[in-house]
């Protein structure tokens, strides 16, 4: 599954991969889903099950709820329904 993250600086990263900073993102996501539906094409051309919808979303601590809940409303619009959340952090 891919794994987008939220740093604590604000960035936003797809498999490692910056994608910008996330409150641009949530403003016009269209990078983030365009690079999702990607994810999603190569899927589909690589297996013969249906796409799974599963993504790991690893957020900061620091990162507010309010950050979280957005980028997961995308993730579920975008049919990522499968969400595994994981708050990073001490």
């Amino acid at each position: 599954a891919p794994v987008l993250s939220i740093s604590r600086d604000g960035n936003l990263y797809l498999d490692q991969k910056l994608v910008g900073i996330t409150k641009k993102i949530t403003k016009k996501p269209a990078v983030l889903m365009n690079k999702l539906n990607t994810i999603k094409r190569d899927w589909a051309k690589s297996h013969t099950t249906p796409f799974p919808g599963e993504i790991n979303l690893q957020a900061d601590k620091e990162v507010s709820s309010t950050t979280v809940s957005t980028v997961m409303g995308m993730l579920t619009s975008g049919q990522y329904q499968s969400i595994q959340l994981a708050v990073i952090g001490q």
